[in-house]
């Protein structure tokens, strides 16, 4: 049977979790570059942004920013800050 881990920060709550990269390549398209008074304005397509290479550095809150100590998803999945529940009830 299929789970779902769900993140849950023990120091605010929050359920969205980040992975932080290193060593990363990315590419972003940029549609256009607006010229103003205060300089180059470039609009950024993020929707087809590609991200190349890089390695975990660590996973943290996206809210607050707590640190999960860990370095890899297996470790995550056992750790008390995920949260398990069946597919179905997602």
């Amino acid at each position: 049977m299929e789970k779902i881990l769900k993140f849950k920060c023990p120091k605010c709550g929050n359920d969205v979790l980040e992975e932080i990269m290193i060593e990363v390549i990315t590419s972003t398209p940029i549609r256009k570059i607006t010229v103003t008074d205060g300089g180059y304005e470039p609009d950024y397509d993020h929707s087809n942004a590609e991200t190349l290479d890089g390695q975990v550095d660590r996973y943290q809150c996206s809210k607050c920013g707590f640190i999960v100590p860990v370095r890899n998803l297996e470790a995550l999945a056992v750790t008390e800050y995920m949260e398990v529940s069946d597919a179905c009830n997602s």
